[in-house]
């Protein structure tokens, strides 16, 4: 994954973390959160995939360590990126 994508994924990534914090807020009810969760980070992870795998991979962990910030994912079904060099 070259740098651009990187910084481009980072920054896409940043602004999802911001909007789940809201949506968290705005939406307690689990029902309600994972779909206004899902229409930002959708579009993130087909980007990513498009850039190839370690960019999804990449987008994938980041996604979840928001989650997992949130209490939405068990913090013990972490995944964690490899870095890998494709």
């Amino acid at each position: 994954m070259d740098e651009a994508t990187l910084q481009h994924l980072a920054t896409s990534i940043n602004a999802l973390e911001a909007h789940a914090v809201e949506a968290a807020l705005v939406h307690p009810d689990d029902s309600d959160f994972w779909p206004a969760f899902a229409a930002h980070a959708e579009p993130i992870e087909d980007c990513a995939a498009r850039a190839g795998d370690d960019a999804h991979e990449y987008a994938r962990v980041q996604i979840e360590e928001i989650l997992i910030r949130l209490g939405k994912v068990d913090p013990a079904h972490r995944q964690v990126w490899s870095g890998g060099g494709s």
